[in-house]
């Protein structure tokens, strides 16, 4: 409850229509690098593209249909 609390209680959290994330990681000491960013709307939406080496990569679904791009 005390987490709940500190980020505005239950009803700010439930009032979030959308997120977003993003992410970087470098392998075999920075040779290699992926990122990723993920959007997330409310009911059910979410999207993730992917960008390695050079391909891109998407998944997504609306909650009911998915779908993805992928090159690799």
């Amino acid at each position: 409850q005390k987490h709940i609390d500190a980020i505005g209680g239950a009803q700010a959290w439930k009032d979030i229509k959308a997120m977003s994330a993003t992410a970087k990681a470098s392998m075999m000491g920075g040779q290699m690098e992926l990122s990723m960013t993920m959007k997330q709307k409310r009911p059910n939406m979410v999207r993730m593209d992917f960008a390695f080496q050079g391909n891109a990569m998407t998944r997504a679904t609306d909650g009911t249909t998915a779908w993805q791009v992928n090159p690799m």
